[in-house]
């Protein structure tokens, strides 16, 4: 059995820091549902950790397309999470692999 990208204590730590205001939809714009945090920081780590393009990071299961990972990274970047998550030692284990 293959070991998680994100295990869930990891999860546990990241989540907290994570702004949630793109979850939620006006009435009148419904559309698509915001793709879960969790797998969009799924992606963002495959990314970082296999060095794949964003524009080739394929929608899956896991996690979404490309675009939105990157998309909600730029936005968790605004938002001051990366030096938060910087500080946190857990994160640099799942980078590593």
């Amino acid at each position: 059995m293959t070991k998680p990208l994100l295990p869930d204590d990891l999860w546990e730590r990241l989540e907290p820091l994570l702004p949630k205001d793109h979850t939620e939809r006006h009435i009148q714009y419904a559309g698509r549902r915001p793709a879960e945090d969790r797998k969009v920081m799924t992606g963002i780590i495959f990314v970082l950790r296999t060095g794949v393009p964003w524009k080739d990071l394929p929608a899956t299961s896991d996690f979404p397309s490309g675009h939105t990972c990157r998309r909600r990274l730029l936005h968790w970047h605004e938002h001051g999470v990366w030096p938060q998550v910087a500080r946190k030692p857990l994160i640099r284990v799942a980078l590593e692999g």
